[in-house]
């Protein structure tokens, strides 16, 4: 029993080893696609932006550029897929800051993250996905879902609320028949909101003319 329990630590250290191995190399893989992926954005922008400044350059330009590219390295490097990384250097041009802070996300995560053209967004669902460890299929879920501007707009749904039941809650401190009092009103609960604010009004004016 002793020779199997051990046979049975050592299979899981072996296996351990391995698959700690196969994570850092995928890590140190994912890392240099990001990077070269962002640089060769970057030399495209450059190249746009010292030659002729039409979306036609723009477009012959990748053209030109993958007809180059795919036979030596290829279909990664094809005219959308070089639009890609023009688009990745555009949307994260502070890659190099941010990026080991990053470390969860892959370059499958950014293509998804290409998708969402509004940058408030763009930045949460990156922030978000770092932060949950969301998977690139849960990403795109909640990308489709406009998960973001649902978010928002029940943030917005509570704040309206909020606001509600804080003017409720000031008039009925003005309809206390305590309160009425000292501000000269009758104590009428029927009181409307405009009509409270029309009385306090003119109570007010009538308390400031006999102190003038």
């Amino acid at each position: 029993m002793k020779i199997v329990s051990n046979i049975d630590t050592f299979v899981v250290d072996i296996k351990q080893i391995i698959e700690r191995a196969q994570r850092e190399a995928f890590s140190s893989i994912n890392k240099a696609m990001i990077q070269a992926y962002w640089m060769l954005g970057r030399r495209i922008v450059e190249q746009e932006q010292g030659g002729a400044a039409r979306a036609e350059y723009g477009k012959s330009l990748l053209k030109s550029l993958a007809a180059e590219l795919v036979p030596l390295y290829g279909n990664s490097y094809s005219a959308r897929r070089l639009q890609d990384y023009r688009q990745f250097y555009l949307y994260f041009s502070e890659l190099e800051i941010w990026h080991s802070r990053m470390p969860n996300l892959t370059w499958t995560h950014f293509r998804e993250l290409l998708t969402v053209d509004n940058k408030e967004a763009r930045n949460w669902y990156m922030l978000e996905a770092e932060k949950e460890m969301w998977s690139v299929r849960t990403l795109h879920r909640n990308i489709a879902s406009q998960y973001y501007y649902r978010l928002l707009q029940s943030q917005q749904m509570l704040v309206e609320e909020s606001l509600t039941n804080s003017k409720a809650d000031k008039l009925e401190f003005i309809k206390n028949p305590v309160v009425a009092e000292f501000l000269g009103l009758a104590p009428n609960v029927d009181f409307s909101e405009t009509h409270m604010e029309s009385a306090i009004i003119t109570h007010l004016q009538k308390f400031i003319m006999e102190l003038s």
